[in-house]
C-alpha cells in the first residue's frame, strides 16, 4: 500500500493542498501534467510534475507504480481501467500499460469495440446488456463497460478479436443478440488493432470516430469499422467551419426551410435508387408522375436538378451535413 500521508510530507514543498471532496481516489495518481496524491478530510496534495527534479520525477513513478499495479492490487488496476474505459478517467499511457498487464493483457492485438443503445433504453436493461455481453466473452480475454448517455464500450485481446472481416460478423452477432434477447437497438463502432498498450488511447479514439461517424453517415448498418468508414470518414472528419460554410452556400436557411420532410425524403431516396426514376417510385410506394413533381419542386426550391449528378451530389451533400447539430467539432 502507497503511504499518502508520508508521501505528502516529503513532496509538499513542491505543491499545495487544496480541498477536493468529490475525489474518489485512494491512490496517488497522475493526470493532465500533476499527480494528486488523496489525504484525509477531502484534501489532496497537488503536485505539477514539472516542478519536481528529474530524480524525483522517476523515483515517484517507479514507487507508485510498483506498489500498485503488478499484480499486488489487482482490484485497483481493474478500477482503473475499467474507468478509462468508460471515458470516466484520463489516464496516463504508462500507468495504463501497467494495469492492463497486471490484468493479463499484453503487447498484442488489442481492439475496442464502443456500442450505442437508443436513447430511450431503460437503466436495467443497459445494465442487463453488459452483462449479457459479458457472458458472451467469458472464455476470452476481454472486459465490458457502461458509459454514460446509453454507451458502452468493449476492450478485447488478441485471443478474442480475429481478422477484421470476422470481427465485424461478431460484433455484428452481438447486435443481434441484443436486439432479440433484450430487444435492444444498438450500433457498433471498431478500432483497428493495436499491438502496443500504449497506444490504446489512439485505439479508443478510433472506436469512438467509427461509432460516430457511422451514426450520423451511415444510419441504416448496424457496425461500422474505422478501416471502412468510406465517405463517413470524410464527413464526420471535416472541420466544423467548412461544413457550415458549405451547407450554407447550397443550402441557405431560406432555402433549407421550404424544403419538407417529404421533399428531402424523396431526395434521399432518389439517390439510394441509383437516381432511377422508376425504382424510386415504387421504393417511396408514389406514382412515376407525382415522383416527378416533387423532382421538380425540388429544383424550384434549391437551384438543384437532383437527375443532373453533380447537381444533385451538391444538395444530397449539403442535406446530409445538415442533417445533425452535433458534428464533428474538431478544430
Amino acid at each position: 500500500m502507497v503511504d499518502n500521508q508520508r508521501l505528502a510530507e516529503i513532496l509538499q514543498g513542491y505543491g499545495q493542498i487544496i480541498e477536493d471532496r468529490t475525489c474518489e481516489e485512494v491512490r496517488p495518481i497522475f493526470e493532465n501534467g500533476f499527480w494528486r496524491i488523496p489525504l484525509a478530510d477531502g484534501q489532496v496534495l497537488q503536485v505539477e510534475e514539472s516542478e519536481l527534479p528529474l530524480a524525483v520525477q522517476g523515483l515517484l513513478r517507479l514507487y507508485v507504480e510498483a506498489v500498485t499495479l503488478p499484480g499486488n492490487d489487482r482490484d485497483e488496476a481493474e478500477r482503473l481501467v475499467r474507468k478509462w474505459l468508460a471515458g470516466a478517467e484520463s489516464v496516463e499511457g504508462e500507468r495504463l500499460a501497467g494495469a492492463l498487464t497486471a490484468l493479463g493483457f499484453a503487447d498484442r492485438d488489442v481492439v475496442i469495440v464502443a456500442i450505442q443503445a437508443g436513447k430511450s433504453s431503460d437503466e436495467a436493461v443497459l445494465d442487463d446488456a453488459v452483462q449479457l455481453l459479458q457472458s458472451l466473452l467469458e472464455e476470452q480475454q476481454a472486459m465490458v463497460v457502461r458509459a454514460a448517455g446509453a454507451r458502452m464500450y468493449v476492450l478485447l485481446s488478441d485471443t478474442a478479436s480475429p481478422e477484421p472481416a470476422i470481427r465485424a460478423q461478431i460484433v455484428s452477432a452481438w447486435i443481434d443478440t441484443l436486439g432479440t434477447e433484450l430487444f435492444l437497438l444498438c450500433q457498433a463502432g471498431i478500432s483497428t488493432s493495436t499491438k502496443e498498450l500504449l497506444q490504446l488511447e489512439q485505439v479508443r479514439g478510433e472506436a469512438e470516430f467509427a461509432l460516430m461517424a457511422g451514426l450520423l453517415y451511415r444510419s441504416k448498418d448496424a457496425v461500422h469499422e474505422y478501416e471502412r468508414l468510406g465517405l463517413a470518414r470524410v464527413l464526420y472528419g471535416m472541420p466544423k467551419e467548412i461544413r457550415q460554410a458549405y451547407v450554407a452556400e447550397v443550402l441557405p436557411e431560406a432555402v433549407g426551410t421550404n424544403l419538407t420532410p417529404e421533399l428531402r425524403e424523396t431526395i434521399f431516396a432518389f439517390f439510394e435508387h441509383g437516381q432511377q426514376v422508376a425504382d424510386t417510385a415504387r421504393g417511396l410506394f408514389i406514382h412515376r408522375n407525382t415522383l416527378l413533381y416533387r423532382l421538380e419542386r425540388i429544383a424550384e426550391l434549391t437551384g438543384h436538378d437532383v437527375r443532373k449528378p453533380m447537381q444533385g451530389f451538391a444538395l444530397w451533400l449539403a442535406l446530409t451535413l445538415s442533417r445533425t447539430d452535433s458534428p464533428n467539432e474538431r478544430e
